[in-house]
């Protein structure tokens, strides 16, 4: 052999004499393809390799260190001829290149989309909403005496403009006819206690949806609230920083 050419599964050696040999699997009949060979060169020896579920026994017998026959053009032939049926390994080809990559991928998808699913129904069975609503709102007074929104609220107004904005906003819709004004410093201090929940209230449910698979712009929030400039955590985050100042 003084030349040789290896495809994917099979091969072509050139000898010295200037024969060609071929062999290989043929699942994809690169063999046959190579038949012009034979047909250039009469005396060439055209060697294709037997079908999928024949070479798998061969390589069986390989593998216990058997003989291996050799299947060549001349033996088909003669099997034709003598009407035996030759393998046709047409339903089973080997998968396409990266086939079992893109299965593996696919099922990583749906193993993924099924553990963020059953997270996002854990945390909505674990979260009660409405004890942390009471906790937000009756918490802080207790703990750090009733006049602790009233504190946090003025410390607030001074540091966090998306806080002031937000407040000038509800007080001009509780109090349209005063033009903001509260009509007494009890009913601001309950106004205060609610909107102080509401904010801690809104910045935890954006950060579960957050959590949640498609995050919070697929369930229900808007571009402007998920914004970190000035949205709903923008305010969380100055309504926490002027309580830590002042309690």
């Amino acid at each position: 052999v003084m030349a040789v050419a290896a495809g994917g599964c099979h091969s072509l050696a050139l000898t010295t004499e200037g024969d060609f040999r071929v062999w290989g699997r043929d699942w994809h009949g690169s063999l046959n393809s190579l038949g012009l060979f034979k047909a250039a060169k009469a005396d060439a020896a055209f060697c294709p390799g037997p079908p999928r579920e024949e070479f798998e026994a061969l390589a069986g017998a390989m593998a216990t260190r058997q003989p291996l026959p050799q299947l060549c053009a001349p033996d088909v032939v003669a099997a034709i001829a003598d009407g035996m049926a030759i393998g046709d390994d047409s339903e089973e080809l080997p998968p396409p290149a990266g086939a079992l990559r893109d299965k593996a991928r696919a099922e990583k998808v749906v193993e993924e989309a099924a553990e963020e699913a059953q997270a996002e129904t854990a945390a909505e069975e674990v979260i009660d909403w409405d004890a942390l609503r009471e906790a937000w709102r009756h918490g802080p007074a207790e703990r750090h005496g009733v006049d602790v929104h009233r504190r946090v609220h003025l410390k607030a107004r001074q540091t966090g403009r998306n806080y002031m904005m937000s407040w000038q906003a509800r007080r001009r819709e509780l109090w349209p006819d005063s033009g903001g004004a509260a009509p007494s410093k009890e009913e601001e201090a309950e106004s205060l206690r609610v909107f102080h929940a509401e904010i801690a209230e809104r910045s935890w449910r954006l950060r579960a949806d957050a959590a949640r698979f498609g995050g919070p712009l697929e369930h229900g929030w808007t571009a402007e609230e998920c914004d970190p400039n000035t949205g709903v955590l923008a305010l969380g985050v100055e309504l926490d920083k002027a309580s830590k100042a002042e309690i």
